[in-house]
């Protein structure tokens, strides 16, 4: 606290009472000669009573506004020291002391309150990050390691000291590019310095420790500087791809797969040989849209066409499974399947059916040519028939005229002769007649009727003919 010989607030006070007191003093003795033995005498008594008056007045000043003001400020000042504040007094100073005093406690409940959240935020916080399958860490603007979790610690199996926040990204590289996480027999400065190019925007990339273990690094920038660093160990997903990509290569049938920004993120080489894509369509960048104008742009969706009310067309049809067939400009036939996929996007699969095409092509004309023959057996049937049935008409008719006339004379040793030369005609015409039903079977004009026949004749007429 300052001591009234301190106080600039007193001795103003006390300056001012005395030079009022010491003037009042004066104007009296100058207004009153006759109450003063001598005027000297009388002004140097007026000055030594004005300036105990003004030390009277000082030092009440002091005890009263001065040291109830030096108080309030120093407990504003120093709010967690154990500062007194006149709070009793029933006065101006008292009010803004008590005014004081419950700003003070409120603004220390709401410090409180604050401080109490923030811990919470950092025990969940720290919770959460420790419960996470993903590595994190995060830089601040000096890029120094200020956050990180234990799954972070132990998918890159960093030493001990790089946890002191103190050390830095570029040590962080440094080191794990000496141990050989960069490649070997590479330029570590330049490494390095391109990986600092890219802090101020995301990317995404793939790094292969010295373990197998395969780590897919995402690196976001956050406000006021630094960045946030994601690991995510893919091993497992790396294999599976491998063996997916195995068994993609080893498909006679293109694939291709879009996300549901229709983006082209997985493909076989068949699919590249099938279609004939330029290099830049597998950056998994160029979209579906883009790929449709291309070949558009190439014929093959036909002459003449709007290209882009036919990309329109298609892509319509992209939530609904789909087949379809396209020429290519080489005279190639490829099948189009397209079936949608949960989350959006599609897969397409691309069968070259050139050959196949070709061999219904020959097939085709194979059954024409068959069709052919058989119209042209079908007609000769009908001449041959009607050329062997005339003479067959007359034999059957001559041997019948004969046996009447064998008959009428008495003959009767030429009968059965004749009676065979008939039967044998008519069984020639009976078959002639059945190639000719044949034919109509082929044909699919044969009608069929049940009737009823007499068995012993038909064996009768069948032992004639043996015999």
């Amino acid at each position: 606290m300052p001591s009234p010989l301190r106080s600039r607030l007193c001795w103003r006070i006390a300056v001012v009472a005395f030079v009022v007191i010491l003037a009042a003093e004066i104007a009296l003795l100058v207004a009153l000669p006759q109450i003063s033995g001598g005027f000297a005498t009388s002004a140097a008594a007026s000055v030594l009573v004005a300036a105990a008056a003004a030390i009277v007045i000082g030092l009440t000043a002091y005890w009263a506004i001065a040291l109830p003001i030096a108080q309030i400020r120093e407990a504003i000042r120093h709010p967690e020291g154990n500062n007194k504040m006149p709070v009793a007094r029933n006065d101006e100073i008292g009010g803004l002391a008590r005014t004081i005093a419950r700003g003070r406690e409120h603004h220390e409940k709401v410090i409180a309150e604050q401080t109490s959240v923030a811990e919470q935020s950092a025990v969940s916080l720290r919770a959460t990050l420790e419960n996470m399958v993903q590595g994190v860490a995060m830089y601040d603007a000096d890029l120094k390691m200020v956050l990180w979790n234990a799954r972070m610690r132990e998918l890159l199996d960093l030493p001990d000291e790089f946890f002191d926040q103190e050390h830095t990204f570029v040590d962080y590289l440094r080191y794990v590019g000496a141990r050989g996480e960069f490649g070997h027999d590479i330029d570590l400065d330049a490494e390095i310095q391109k990986r600092l190019a890219t802090l101020g925007h995301k990317i995404t990339y793939e790094r292969i420790r010295p373990d197998g273990r395969v780590l897919e690094i995402t690196r976001n920038p956050i406000a006021g500087g630094g960045f946030i660093a994601i690991f995510t160990d893919i091993t497992e997903r790396k294999r599976a791809e491998i063996e997916l990509r195995a068994t993609l290569e080893n498909m006679d049938q293109g694939v291709a797969m879009f996300d549901a920004d229709h983006k082209m993120i997985l493909w076989n080489s068949p699919m590249r040989e099938f279609l004939d894509l330029p290099e830049e369509f597998f950056d998994r960048e160029h979209t579906f849209d883009e790929y449709l104008r291309f070949t558009g742009a190439r014929g093959e969706f036909g002459e003449n066409v709007d290209i882009e009310a036919e990309v329109q067309k298609r892509l319509a049809t992209l939530g609904q499974k789909a087949t379809y067939e396209r020429v290519r400009p080489d005279g190639s036939v490829i099948e189009i399947h397209r079936n949608p996929i949960a989350g959006g996007g599609f897969i397409a699969i691309y069968t070259d059916i050139t050959q196949r095409k070709k061999a219904e092509q020959e097939l085709m004309r194979a059954m024409e040519a068959a069709e052919a023959a058989s119209r042209t057996k079908s007609d000769f049937l009908a001449n041959m028939s009607h050329e062997l049935r005339t003479p067959l008409n007359a034999i059957i008719g001559y041997s019948q005229m004969l046996q009447e006339e064998a008959s009428d004379d008495g003959q009767e040793d030429y009968l059965p002769d004749l009676s065979k030369i008939e039967n044998a005609g008519t069984h020639l015409l009976n078959l002639i007649n059945g190639i000719l039903d044949l034919s109509k079977i082929e044909a699919g004009r044969m009608t069929v009727y049940i009737e009823k026949i007499n068995v012993s004749s038909i064996v009768g007429e069948v032992r004639a003919i043996i015999d």
